[in-house]
This record gives C-alpha cells, structure tokens and sequence, in this order.
C-alpha cells in the first residue's frame, strides 16, 4: 500500500486507478525477482548471509529513500524537531532556532493543516535548490519540548547530515535528505556487522533489516532505526557470548550495545535484556555467575 501511495505521487494521474495498484506490484516483482536471480546465479559457498544483505539492501533501501518521502515515517514531525535541536547544540547555537527556509519547508511538509503523513511529492520539488536562501536564524514556532528528553544517540546520523547540510548552506530538502542517507550509511554498516557477529541464525539477522517497515524506516527521520541495529547488534554480540563466554572482547562489546539500548531507548527496553540468558549453556552461565555478570 505504501509503495503504491509513494508511485501516484509521482503520477498523479494514475490516482484512483488500478494502473498505479499494478504499478506498485511491478516494482515489488521487480525487486523479488532481483534477489532471486542474485541467489540462484551465484555460488552458494561464496554468496554468504553478508553478501546477500549487501546486494539486496543497498538497491532496496535506494527504491525506499527515493520513494519514501521525509515525512512518511510515524511522528517524524517531532522527530526532525528533536534532530534539529541536537544539530543547533553540536553547531553551538541555541537549542530551539531554524534557519528561515527550514522553517518554511517544515511547516509546508509537516504543520500545514489536513496534510497527510503521505504527502505530494510538489513540496520536495518546490524546495529542491541548491543552496539555501536564508539561513537567518529564527525562534522555532511552537516547539515541542518533550523532545528535549530524547539523547543525541536516537539521532547521531541524521543530526551530522543536517550539520554538514548546514555548514555547506544546502537548501532544505537536500539537508534532510543528506540526513536520511547517512542514517541508511550507518543502518547498513550496522545491520552488516550484526550479521557478522553472529554465529547462527545469520539468514534471519540477514532478513529482519530487508524487511518493508525495516527498510522504510532505516532512512527515516526517527529513531526507530537506531532502535533496530541496536537491539540486532546486542542480540547478535549475545548469541555470540554464548558461544564464547569467557571473550572480553565479546562480553564488552555486549556491554556497549546495552548501553546504546539504554540511551536510545530510555531505558525502557533494558528490561528486557535479561531474557537473553535463555541462550546460554549451564557452563555458560556458570562462566557468567563466576564472572559477577548474573
């Protein structure tokens, strides 16, 4: 259904048509047919869980980022608010300032009344130039202070994109999107070393980031992809412990992707990490107990 709103804004008169319905279904086709063709053609000894990922995820997420538009993940109005706010304190400004044509473009994407979380695609295209006009800084209208409680980590990639869109004075479309695609960057690089961490199941870590929601949110403006490599990246550094329980390198890697969870997260998904000792042996955990961990 998303990727047949994203194709009738690209050809609006296909809108209330089967031809944009049929449309949507080719690309999906398309995009099938490519990783199966990529699977069967390749050798199966060398075409590894890691290769697949790559040469399934970088031309999927490509499809996404250009026919997704900036808005169309949840609360991505809040979302870019707090990014934002993030990029002003790393930049040394005040937290809640936007250039002038920031503004103009957020309220035009993301405020104006009754618009939809699909928008038309005119807004990018009215925005489209190359360097920004005015990059005064203005008072943020009506900001939304509960995003001040969120850290810089939920936003890392996409506060550098808006910084160096920033300091290069990229208008404000190139901006967010140069911010979306250093979050794709380092949802790939992420996803990739998931898979390579872990010592089994690596189709299934390999799968979960191909995903539609997945990949729609791995270039959003949100937090939701941080989220996802975090967790990934703890449950595959976990397996990984348990096959190698007395690895520091392993058990401190583990440790800082709790971390990450934690300062993403809030805290609010830490409760769950202690499930994760269903995967450990008894020597394992006996290993762990000796070790002050459980």
């Amino acid at each position: 259904f998303g990727i047949e709103m994203a194709v009738t804004r690209f050809f609006p008169h296909l809108k209330g048509e089967w031809q944009g319905h049929k449309l949507a279904w080719l690309l999906i086709d398309v995009a099938v047919a490519y990783l199966v063709l990529v699977y069967a053609y390749s050798k199966k000894r060398t075409f590894t869980a890691e290769r697949f990922f790559l040469v399934s995820v970088i031309p999927l997420m490509a499809i996404y980022l250009i026919l997704m538009l900036p808005w169309s993940a949840p609360d991505s109005n809040r979302h870019f608010q707090a990014a934002y706010r993030q990029s002003n304190m790393l930049m040394g400004q005040e937290e809640w300032v936007i250039r002038e044509d920031d503004a103009e473009f957020f309220n035009a994407a993301w405020k104006e009344p009754g618009n939809p979380t699909m928008q038309d695609i005119s807004i990018v295209l009215y925005f489209k130039s190359l360097k920004a006009r005015n990059t005064d800084l203005i008072p943020w209208p009506s900001p939304d202070k509960r995003m001040e409680y969120y850290s810089i980590v939920c936003y890392l990639p996409q506060v550098l994109g808006i910084c160096l869109g920033r300091i290069l004075g990229l208008g404000s479309v190139l901006t967010v999107y140069l911010a979306r695609v250093f979050m794709g960057i380092v949802y790939i690089l992420a996803c990739y070393h998931a898979i390579k961490k872990t010592p089994v199941g690596k189709i299934i870590f390999a799968a979960i980031p191909l995903l539609p929601m997945s990949l729609m949110m791995g270039t959003a403006i949100s937090y939701d992809p941080m989220v996802l490599i975090t967790t990934l990246n703890f449950l595959a550094c976990s397996l990984r412990l348990s096959y190698e329980p007395e690895s520091k390198p392993a058990l401190m890697e583990c440790m800082a992707w709790a971390f990450l969870i934690g300062a993403v997260k809030g805290g609010g998904y830490l409760l769950l990490l202690p499930m994760v000792l269903v995967f450990f042996k008894e020597d394992s955990k006996r290993a762990l107990k000796q070790s002050g961990m459980v």
